[in-house]
């Protein structure tokens, strides 16, 4: 996921800081997740400081912000490796942080062993497919196709992706750390 990320220069002119791809993902198989951008305050920022480096995996406290885009592979292979739960350190991208090796994903993900896949966040979530077609199960078995262009609001509840397709699918989405009510 190529990323761009503006900022300001000593004398207040807008500048690009960043034109790349996330340095910052996790990859198990031809699943991958990657955060390309995080604040902790809305604050605009001069765009220097790549805070998503430490974000790997984790779930943003409330006020918090964090940009990040997963590829889901098709739902066969998906499944085979939540199954085998065989996140290695090998499987990590050199640009991975290592303490993320054997940990995969922040505690505070909620992913249920006993229901692969199915996850809770303290986060409302702004997402968008941009690849492909993903449906969303919710925790009473409920299910919604999304497809290419269409978005998406995830209010902390409890679910679960599945690409039912025979192809990857791409979304981006902004997490926002909240308090529930």
């Amino acid at each position: 996921m190529r990323r761009l990320v503006t900022g300001v220069n000593a004398t207040g002119e807008a500048v690009f800081q960043c034109d790349d791809e996330s340095p910052h993902r996790l990859q198990m198989g031809n699943f991958e997740m990657g955060e390309t951008w995080f604040d902790p305050a809305p604050v605009i920022s001069d765009g220097t400081a790549d805070l998503a480096e430490t974000k790997l995996g984790s779930v943003p406290e409330p006020g918090e912000v964090l940009v990040r885009y997963v590829v889901f592979p098709p739902q066969a292979e998906m499944d085979a490796m939540l199954q085998r739960n065989d996140m290695q350190e090998s499987d990590l991208q050199e640009n991975d942080l290592q303490e993320n090796a054997a940990a995969g994903v922040s505690d505070k993900f909620h992913v249920e062993e006993d229901n692969p896949g199915m996850h809770t966040t303290e986060t409302i979530d702004y997402g968008f497919v941009l690849e492909g077609s993903l449906v969303l199960e919710l925790d009473n078995g409920a299910k919604r196709v999304l497809n290419q262009g269409d978005t998406y609001i995830q209010n902390g509840t409890r679910h679960a992706w599945h690409n039912e397709t025979d192809k990857p699918a791409v979304i981006g989405v902004v997490m926002l750390g909240a308090k529930r009510t």
